[in-house]
């Protein structure tokens, strides 16, 4: 063998003794990245770098084998010569792993530790004497394993089916779903409105909500070893069944309007509980009404609560035609009547339309005023009225104002 193929020969051979040997991993076993932990001083640490088969860190019941790849400094034997990592049974971590860079780490410091959970999840910290703190609980990595910790000491998570919004039309129905890494989830506990707490047997359940009105919904689940997770809420929504409120006081239900009147449209809508969201009417509230032809018509108001909710009211009425002027009757002063001077003469009568109505009046004097009979003479007294369509009627009175006045 020539010397340049020896060179060759020696230099492999001394890169695969370098490389750490394979072993079987069972970090991340839902391949979902829970594989890293974070060291303060140097950066992401991976337990699984060879993937799913390859080399990385196999946990047991006894212990911590394999290596450790970190991005800056190369990879960490977690069972060297001189050290290694135990497991006592339960999850507890002890012992010390080598970085062929970084010197001893320790899994359980004084200050620290680390710990396998039921749930397979790595807990706590070790530390590096040349290094710093390694973080196997970092917001943004956790590391899990197939093993887990026969002791559970994890609380049950529960999640529901409910999307929340500000308001229901109907029932709400709430599906709550609890999950336990250990030995199963006892029971969820739940609260409507700061209730009582009610008990839903098991892992699973469901809540309907049926009464008007606002709520929120509080819950929990506890496991068969008494972990008690921390409570949740669904926050606040509403419950609205019943359509808004319709009151149209104009169009009146059945009345009867003439062509030429001017007519406004006057409506409301209200809700007790979501409020509403959209009215709208045959025409805007506050604009006339149609009575451009005769007939029957309806006039319809619909309108939307912000549950959804809706409610619709029909009013009907005639439109005819009104030919007829007001009716004017005066009583005082009455026609060709003669009053004596200083005498005390009340103005006193009345306009009446029974059809579109009066809408306005107009005479010499306001009724219930004092006629002037100071001085002699023959006077009139004049008034005229308009209806709501614009018939006008007129009425003229003379009376005579005397020195003497013989009264039969």
């Amino acid at each position: 063998m020539n010397k340049k193929l020896l060179t060759i020969f020696f230099t492999i051979s001394f890169f695969t003794l370098l490389m750490p040997t394979a072993y079987p991993e069972n970090i991340d076993p839902a391949n979902d990245g829970s594989q890293y932990a974070w060291a303060e001083n140097i950066g992401w640490l991976n337990l699984e770098p060879g993937g799913d088969g390859g080399y990385g860190v196999d946990v047991t019941s006894t212990g911590l084998t394999g290596f450790i790849w970190g991005e800056n400094i190369g990879w960490i034997n977690l069972s060297p010569s001189y050290g290694g990592v135990a497991n006592d049974g339960n999850g507890n971590l002890s012992g010390y792993a080598w970085g062929e860079n970084v010197g001893w780490i320790n899994f359980d410091p004084s200050a620290g530790g680390v710990r396998i959970n039921a749930c397979g999840e790595f807990d706590g910290y070790a530390w590096g004497e040349n290094i710093g703190w390694i973080n196997f609980t970092h917001s943004q990595g956790r590391v899990k394993t197939e093993w887990v910790s026969p002791l559970d000491d994890v609380a049950p998570e529960t999640t529901i089916d409910f999307a929340l919004q500000t308001w229901f039309a109907n029932d709400v129905v709430i599906n709550l779903l609890a999950t336990d890494c250990g030995h199963g989830v006892q029971e969820i506990r739940y609260s409507l409105d700061a209730l009582p707490e009610l008990i839903l047997p098991g892992a699973e359940g469901t809540v309907i909500i049926s009464s008007e009105g606002q709520h929120t919904l509080s819950y929990y689940a506890v496991d068969n070893d008494g972990n008690t997770e921390s409570g949740n809420t669904t926050g606040q929504f509403g419950i609205d069944k019943t359509g808004p409120n319709i009151m149209i006081t104009v169009p009146a239900d059945g009345a009867t309007y003439y062509m030429g009147m001017t007519v406004i449209a006057d409506y409301v809508a209200t809700d007790w509980l979501s409020g509403v969201d959209t009215v709208s009417g045959t025409v805007p509230a506050g604009s006339p009404i149609d009575n451009s032809t005769t007939g029957g018509k309806t006039f319809i108001v619909t309108a939307m609560d912000t549950a959804g909710n809706q409610r619709t009211v029909n009013h009907t009425y005639t439109v005819a035609i009104d030919g007829i002027a007001p009716t004017i009757t005066v009583t005082s002063p009455a026609a060709d009547a003669i009053y004596a001077v200083g005498e005390s003469v009340v103005v006193d009568y009345t306009v009446t339309d029974s059809e579109s109505g009066v809408a306005a009046v107009s005479s010499t004097l306001p009724n219930g005023s004092l006629i002037d009979t100071s001085e002699e003479g023959t006077f009139t007294f004049n008034i005229s009225a308009v209806d709501n369509v614009g018939n006008t009627n007129y009425a003229a009175i003379m009376y005579t104002v005397a020195a003497t006045v013989q009264h039969q």
